[in-house]
């Protein structure tokens, strides 16, 4: 194996190609963020449908409902990880 040294005899010598075990936690993070707005803004959208069916009333929550309902996934996620994280 590439990488070894007769003088390092502690540790293992570090192979040609190394696929480490974790994925970097803040691409996990951002996805978790994209994910968690596609299914907010969803949700808003399905109050929305069921308000015009007449299934639920929204009231005076409606103006809140139909701004999230509007907004773009990029500004939702950036909220969701300032709130959760604190990435502000």
């Amino acid at each position: 194996m590439k990488g070894s040294s007769h003088c390092d005899k502690s540790r293992p010598a570090m192979p040609e190609f190394y696929m480490p075990a974790m994925w970097p936690v803040g691409l996990h993070d951002a996805i978790a963020d994209w994910v968690g707005a596609w299914f907010w803004r969803r949700r808003m959208r399905r109050l929305l449908a069921q308000d015009a069916l007449g299934e639920i009333r929204l009231g005076g929550a409606r103006a809140v409902v139909e701004l999230g309902a509007g907004e773009p996934l990029r500004l939702i996620a950036q909220r969701r990880a300032c709130w959760l994280r604190g990435e502000c």
